[in-house]
């Protein structure tokens, strides 16, 4: 069994107070957002604290994820139009509010 991962110290409060924004930072921050990671795994792997990331990269963050977003978007329109029938259905339902099922009325 091979040793556990020792991950480096998160930096301290002081340097969190006299952090400058950084423009590589931005720039790998607006990446990991964009390759789907969660804010924690992008202050894990950069090692930033929470304040400090949304304090100062929390805007290239969301750039990031809502360029995932409309790719995958952009990628899933572009398959139902081809004829993938299971992402048509399933965009039917979460974006046009579809549904399978069968409402039974009693009257009388």
């Amino acid at each position: 069994m091979s040793d556990p991962e020792v991950l480096p110290a998160v930096k301290s409060r002081k340097e969190a107070l006299t952090h400058k924004k950084d423009a590589r930072l931005s720039h790998s921050v607006r990446e990991l957002g964009r390759l789907g990671l969660s804010k924690h795994a992008v202050c894990v792997s950069l090692q930033i604290r929470d304040y400090t990331f949304k304090k100062y990269y929390l805007d290239e963050y969301l750039e990031g994820q809502s360029e995932l977003q409309r790719g995958l978007a952009s990628t899933a329109i572009q398959e139902a139009m081809n004829g993938n029938t299971p992402i048509l259905l399933h965009l039917l339902k979460t974006k046009l509010g579809w549904s399978e099922q069968q409402v039974i009325e009693h009257i009388g």
